[in-house]
C-alpha cells in the first residue's frame, strides 16, 4: 500500500503542482506530509474547501479512490480577477474596489478558494516568487488567525506589499515585512495602515 507522502504527491500532481507548492497553498510546512502520522480534522476541512475533488479517506488511509465521484473539476480551473500592476500602487481604494473600477481580466487559478491574482513586480521575493510570476491569494480574517512567517499580500494605502510577515515583539500594532531575497532589508508596517490581508496560496511562473 502507498504511503501518505506518496498519496500527497499524487494529489499534488493532479493539480499540476509539486508537493512543496501544494503544501504551501494550504499553509503547511514543506515537510508536513513527511512528518505527520495522519490527516487532522483541521487539515481535512482545508482540503475539502480548497481541493474538494480529493477523497480524504483515500489520502488518509489509501482505501477507496483518489477522486470524489460527486465532484467534477472544471478542466479550465477556477476563474479569478487579475489585479493589474497599475492598481497595486498607493490609492484610496482597497483591492475589491479597484477590481470593479479596472474591470479586471479574469485568469484561471489552479486552486479553489482564491480571492484574486496579482503579478509580482520586482526581485525582492526571488527566487521563490520571481519577477513577473502570478500569485493567487486568499483574503483572510487577520483578527482570527495569522500564520506568522508565511507570505502575504498586504493591501495598504501605500500600495500592495508582498512579503513574509512576522510579529513585532511586544507591539501588536506593527508587523515586520521580510523579503526572500537577502539583498532587501526588513521594514515595519503599522497594522492600522493595512486594509486587507491576503495569504499567498499558489504561484505560477512561466519559464
Amino acid at each position: 500500500m502507498s504511503t501518505l507522502v506518496e498519496r500527497a504527491k499524487e494529489a499534488a500532481r493532479y493539480y499540476h503542482m509539486s508537493l512543496v507548492k501544494w503544501q504551501e497553498s494550504m499553509g503547511l510546512s514543506n515537510a508536513h506530509f513527511y512528518n505527520c502520522q495522519g490527516i487532522s480534522r483541521k487539515l481535512s476541512r482545508v482540503i475539502e474547501e480548497m481541493y474538494p475533488e480529493i477523497n480524504i479517506e483515500w489520502l488518509s488511509t489509501g482505501n477507496s479512490v483518489m477522486l470524489n465521484s460527486d465532484v467534477k473539476r472544471n478542466p479550465t480551473g477556477y476563474t479569478v480577477p487579475l489585479l493589474p500592476i497599475a492598481a497595486q500602487g498607493g490609492t484610496p481604494d482597497n483591492f475589491e474596489s479597484q477590481i470593479e473600477s479596472y474591470k479586471c481580466e479574469q485568469v484561471i487559478s489552479p486552486v479553489q478558494g482564491v480571492t484574486l491574482a496579482l503579478t509580482v513586480n520586482g526581485n525582492s521575493m526571488s527566487p521563490e516568487y520571481p519577477n513577473g510570476c502570478k500569485i493567487f491569494v486568499q483574503r483572510i480574517n487577520e483578527a482570527s488567525y495569522i500564520e506568522w512567517g508565511c507570505t502575504y499580500v498586504l493591501d495598504t494605502s501605500n500600495g500592495a506589499i508582498v512579503k513574509n510577515v512576522f510579529p513585532v515583539k511586544d507591539d501588536a500594532t506593527k508587523v515586520i515585512c521580510r523579503s526572500v531575497n537577502p539583498n532587501y532589508a526588513d521594514f515595519i508596517v503599522d497594522t492600522s495602515d493595512i486594509r486587507g490581508w491576503y495569504r499567498v496560496r499558489c504561484c505560477i511562473t512561466i519559464k
